[in-house]
């Protein structure tokens, strides 16, 4: 079997509505904030538009955040692209982060790696942790690993997942830091811990190929069930052999295993 490769081309944050502003008119901020949590967008907005004219950078994102994903309004990704710039301009680490995340992605606008860079660089100097691993994965797939790595690991500390499943798998692979089996380990068994997929698979993989761990079927095969009780069937096929290997009772003790490990929301693996 071959290791999988690194997850995740763009860590797609869900749109976050900024609940607090400074400005004088925080009163009626807090009235859109209000009207937002309880599903009245058009009030939102209309609460939220007069306030972005006047300059509040968190009613910027805000419009924008709504303008982008089509939240009580028609999808316009150049008005999303305007008020996230003015929002962006006045320092905010999530409007910055979205533009970078729109133009990576050329998400309604053209694709631009050059302007993506230069926004997620602001937010994630800024220590944005979404923004710190997407420019990661934009160096990754660049291949300046060393500049990955870095990224990748300043937003694996601050806990975002699918950082940490890179992680693990550039310590494996030795890109952009010297090879190192007890990291990769510690780092994909975090993912994996927290339910990541992708870490799981991979920890199944090094556990039957013996790749930087002892070889082990069992802790390989218990890995494959707690990747299909977390839904994903891409495992099946070597689930399926390693089942082949192993006897019906070492079979049925690896599956309950599995289950009290994902049961007990692996606090007990």
């Amino acid at each position: 079997m071959t290791l999988k490769n690194l997850i995740f081309p763009v860590y797609f944050l869900l749109p976050i509505f900024l609940g607090i502003s400074h400005n004088a008119l925080a009163a009626d901020f807090e009235l859109g904030y209000l009207a937002f949590e309880r599903g009245d967008y058009e009030t939102a907005l209309g609460e939220w538009t007069p306030l972005a004219e006047q300059g509040d950078p968190e009613a910027q994102h805000n419009i924008a955040s709504m303008y982008l994903n089509g939240i009580g309004t028609p999808r316009d990704p150049n008005l999303a692209v305007k008020w996230f710039t003015l929002s962006a301009e006045q320092g905010s680490v999530s409007a910055q982060y979205n533009l970078g995340r729109m133009h990576a992605m050329g998400d309604g606008i053209p694709q631009d790696y050059n302007k993506a860079v230069e926004w997620y660089t602001k937010s994630a100097k800024a220590g944005y942790a979404p923004a710190q691993h997407n420019l990661g994965w934009v160096y990754y797939s660049f291949q300046n690993y060393e500049a990955a790595f870095s990224w990748f690991s300043m937003a694996a500390e601050q806990g975002i997942v699918p950082a940490q499943t890179n992680l693990g798998l550039m310590y494996l692979s030795g890109q952009g830091v010297q090879q190192n089996d007890n990291q990769a380990l510690r780092w994909l068994m975090l993912a994996a811990k927290q339910g990541d997929a992708k870490a799981q698979t991979n920890l199944a993989i090094m556990y039957a190929d013996g790749e930087g761990v002892s070889r082990d079927l069992a802790h390989a095969l218990m890995w494959l069930y707690i990747l299909s009780l977390n839904g994903d069937v891409s495992g099946a096929a070597l689930q399926e052999h390693l089942e082949s290997t192993m006897s019906y009772n070492n079979v049925t003790a690896v599956r309950e295993r599995a289950s009290v490990c994902f049961h007990s929301n692996y606090q007990q693996c």
